[in-house]
């Protein structure tokens, strides 16, 4: 993680980032890092409740899967789906839903992000993020 963010600084973290794509999605993330080249990355969400959490991770994994139920006709105002379309947008490196277990229970919810053709966006759990 530390290589991730290089030595992190207060003026390279914004909460609720504006977008960077052209569908003017806002407040994506409630909190991203860029790293030295102006680049998201990481991307954090938080959530109320272990259960919002796993609901989200589901709903991201179906959507960057391409089988998510509303893939042909997704609604930009969908809170889950703008953190899809978030992933596209800031492209960042990973991805950290924190929820009342993280630093709690093991491993946190972090994911290594890949944004593929602008299109679909592949994540894969981090499980030590001390590697990463």
């Amino acid at each position: 993680m530390r290589e991730l963010l290089g030595r992190l600084s207060v003026e390279r973290l914004r909460f609720e980032p504006p977008p960077s794509g052209p569908d003017g999605l806002w407040w994506a993330f409630d909190l991203v890092a860029y790293d030295r080249r102006g680049r998201v990355a990481l991307a954090c969400e938080t959530k109320k409740t272990v259960e919002e959490a796993d609901r989200l991770e589901r709903d991201l994994k179906l959507w960057c899967s391409g089988n998510h139920p509303n893939r042909d006709h997704p609604d930009p105002k969908n809170n889950h789906y703008r953190k899809y379309r978030g992933l596209l947008d800031h492209k960042p490196r990973a991805l950290w839903i924190i929820e009342p277990g993280t630093f709690v229970n093991s491993p946190d919810r972090l994911f290594r992000v890949k944004v593929k053709d602008d299109e679909i966006a592949r994540f894969t759990p981090v499980r030590d993020p001390r590697a990463f």
